[in-house]
């Protein structure tokens, strides 16, 4: 079963009486699109398919973030107080959220078209009505098209299939995560819009070197015949040149010519056009609009071991932070406050599992942290099972960091006996429990728990 057909099965029949009020319907439904040299233009799809540094910043995006665990809890009585959550219609929306879909599979494609178009989209799909959502759909935005409202902001989303089928969804319907954009802010812009020069340009540079290896790997030259030539001629040798000398396997080969004709090089090449610079400045300038740290896609041309382990941390708390914080947010609002058999509940990404940094790291921060995280708690952060022991569920306080009023005698030295001479009544030095101890004064013994 297609999305489409899966769509279709929550739809009315009272739809077909929708109209299309104040719809753009000439707009490119693929989502936008970038102008190329040569009276040429290719779709953010396209883009994304042929462009590589295009489809490295958006997977390592997509792909970081669907790995990372969301998981649902409730709020509890006191401040900071809080219980997972893994049954009910939230959880298994997590963990489930469409037909033959993972999480990975829903979060990659929400982020994916995030940073392909500046804004993604969910169908809430529920068995019944007044039922929660059974399914979340993500469609691709580029079958996408905003009505906007009279009013509200928007009376319907337009689900446009490639078969001219259209299906409307009204806003409680769906689920939108968009990136900000000037304007009425119905959409978000897409981080591709900013790129479109560079992208011209790179794929610019790309055609001009697969050209220059389909028709020739030196530079483009020509011959020169005395006289005119008629165009019969000069298209007969034109083919024939193309044809022998032509293209990568027949470069370098000698050339025959007839009747005074001279061979005349040209000494532009890749290196004069700046194809190779052009290329690579591509790569930096996607990084800087995606917010990724060069060195985690591969440009290492200023990498060091440190930056690279501190870029790592960069990568989840500044580049996806503010993703996953919208996330977050849009699924708080237009889901789950929606719902009444969700309420009191919320969502939040899993990050400690790819902060861990290296182990000795990681030993040296729980050692600091026995103030606050318990034995278990600690063995739980490193997938262990916990200790059967009252002690492992305790917090610890170093000696070094007690106050006065902490410190007491050890409970042994308090419950020890007092230890008498039996003939003058002095009090006896203090030693372990059972010791004999002879007054030096009458000679008499005395031990301790003894009675007098």
């Amino acid at each position: 079963m297609t999305i489409l057909d899966t769509m279709r099965r929550g739809v009315s029949g009272m739809r077909a009486s929708v109209t299309l009020d104040n719809l753009n319907l000439s707009q490119d439904f693929a989502g936008g699109r970038v102008l190329l040299v040569g009276d040429k233009s290719a779709t953010y799809e396209q883009i994304y398919r042929s462009q590589l540094w295009i489809n490295v910043m958006v997977n390592k995006l997509s792909r970081g973030i669907g790995r990372l665990p969301l998981k649902s809890y409730i709020a509890g009585g006191e401040p900071g107080e809080r219980e997972r959550v893994r049954e009910g219609p939230l959880a298994d929306l997590l963990a489930r959220p469409f037909e033959g879909g993972s999480p990975f599979d829903f979060k990659s494609a929400i982020i994916g078209n995030l940073c392909l178009y500046g804004n993604a989209i969910a169908v809430k799909m529920r068995p019944r009505p007044g039922q929660p959502p059974a399914e979340l759909l993500p469609p691709a935005w580029g079958f996408w098209t905003i009505q906007p409202g009279t009013n509200r902001r928007v009376d319907w989303y337009w689900f446009n299939s490639l078969g001219g089928q259209r299906i409307p969804f009204r806003p409680e319907e769906v689920i939108h995560w968009k990136y900000w954009a000037p304007g009425r802010g119905l959409e978000g812009i897409s981080p591709l819009e900013p790129l479109k020069d560079t992208i011209k340009l790179e794929d610019a540079a790309r055609r001009t070197v697969i050209s220059s290896y389909e028709h020739g790997a030196r530079p483009v030259g020509g011959y020169s015949v005395p006289g005119t030539l008629k165009e019969e001629t000069a298209l007969r040798l034109r083919e024939q040149l193309n044809e022998t000398y032509g293209g990568v396997d027949n470069a370098y080969k000698i050339l025959l010519m007839e009747g005074g004709a001279k061979w005349e090089s040209m000494s532009h090449s890749l290196v004069d056009s700046d194809v190779i610079p052009t290329m690579k400045l591509t790569r930096e300038e996607a990084a800087a609009v995606f917010d990724i740290p060069p060195p985690i896609v591969g440009i290492l041309d200023r990498a060091t071991f440190s930056n690279i382990t501190e870029q790592h941390l960069m990568l989840y708390m500044d580049t996806m932070g503010p993703p996953l914080t919208m996330f977050e947010e849009t699924l708080q609002v237009q889901l789950i406050d929606q719902e009444p058999q969700m309420a009191g509940q919320f969502v939040e990404f899993e990050l400690a599992e790819v902060l861990k940094g290296d182990v000795q790291k990681r030993y040296d921060a729980y050692n600091k942290a026995q103030w606050w995280m318990t034995p278990n708690e600690v063995r739980a952060r490193e997938n262990l099972p916990p200790k059967d022991d009252l002690d492992a569920d305790s917090l610890h306080t170093p000696l070094n960091t007690r106050s006065e009023e902490d410190e007491s005698p050890p409970p042994a030295q308090a419950l020890l006996p007092e230890a008498r001479c039996p003939g003058c009544d002095r009090i006896l030095a203090r030693d372990v429990l059972g010791a004999t101890i002879r007054c030096r004064d009458c000679k008499n013994e005395a031990r301790f728990g003894a009675s007098i």
